[in-house]
C-alpha cells in the first residue's frame, strides 16, 4: 500500500481487477508493534499509535506518521506480542520488521506485516545506529539483540502539499526535517514534502509539536515559493 497510498474503497470494476486484493474494512484504532526478530524468537521496541488522513476522495487511509506510545492494555499487548511471534516464526522474518493492527471493540486484529525495516524504526534509533547493528547481527548471524529501557517519547510525521509548491533554492530547513526535497523541486498538490520530528514529556506535548512543525514547515515552504515566483 506505500503507506496507504494504494489502498482505497472497492468498487464494483476494482473488485472485479485481478490487480487488487480485497480487505475487510474494520473500524477502530491504528496501532503497529515494531520488533526485532531472529526467525524464531522477537525482542519488541515499542508499539505505537497511527495517524492517518485523507489525501484527496481517492486516497483516504494515507500514512501521516505515528508516535511510539500506545494506550492498550496488559492484555491487548500481550496478544499483539503473541501475532508477531506467530507471524515470525511462521514467515521465518529476521531484522526489524513491524506488524499493523487495529484496536476494536477492544480485540486487536492484525492487518499486515511489514517484513522489512519500517517506518517506525525512526522512533526507536540512536544517534550511534545501533538499530542497524542489531538488524544486520540478526539478518546475518541470527543474534538477536536486547533492548532494555524505556525509548524517550517521539513523534514523526509526513507533511503534505496542500497545493502544487516549487521547494525555493535557498530553503532554509530545520534540523527536525528529514527526507527533504531537492531545491527546485515541484510537490504536487496531497504529494509528501518532508518529515518532521518531535519529542517531549507527553502524548499532548509531543502532538502539539508535531502539529505546530508541520504547519510552521507548510507556512514558510508556500509563503517562500509565492515570494520566488513573484
Amino acid at each position: 500500500g506505500t503507506g496507504g497510498r494504494g489502498i482505497a474503497p472497492c468498487t464494483r470494476e476494482s473488485g472485479h481487477d485481478p490487480a487488487v486484493y480485497l480487505q475487510r474494512k474494520t473500524e477502530g484504532l491504528n496501532f503497529s508493534l515494531t520488533f526485532l526478530a531472529d526467525g524464531a524468537n522477537i525482542e519488541m521496541l515499542g508499539l505505537n499509535t497511527l495517524w492517518h488522513r485523507a489525501c484527496g476522495p481517492d486516497r483516504p487511509y494515507v500514512y501521516e506518521g505515528a508516535v511510539n506510545r500506545a494506550e492498550l492494555t496488559q492484555e491487548q499487548q500481550g496478544t499483539a506480542l503473541h501475532y508477531a511471534l506467530l507471524l515470525t516464526r511462521e514467515f521465518r522474518l529476521v531484522g526489524l520488521n513491524s506488524i499493523d493492527f487495529i484496536l476494536s471493540d477492544e480485540c486487536v486484529y492484525v492487518l499486515e506485516i511489514n517484513p522489512r525495516i519500517p517506518a517506525t524504526y525512526e522512533l526507536y534509533e540512536t544517534r550511534k545506529g545501533h538499530l542497524i547493528r542489531a538488524h544486520m547481527d540478526a539478518c546475518i548471524h541470527a543474534k538477536l539483540a536486547r533492548m532494555s529501557g524505556e525509548r524517550p517519547l517521539r513523534a514523526h510525521a509526513h507533511v503534505y502539499a496542500p497545493e502544487p509548491v516549487r521547494v525555493p533554492a535557498c530553503f532554509d530547513w530545520p534540523l527536525w526535517t528529514a527526507d527533504r526535497p531537492h531545491p527546485g523541486e515541484v510537490i504536487q498538490e496531497h504529494e509528501p514534502v518532508c518529515s518532521v520530528f518531535a519529542g517531549g514529556k507527553n502524548m499532548g506535548q509531543v502532538h502539539a509539536m508535531i502539529r505546530a512543525r508541520m504547519q510552521k514547515i507548510l507556512h514558510e515552504l508556500v509563503q517562500d515559493a509565492h515570494r520566488a515566483s513573484v
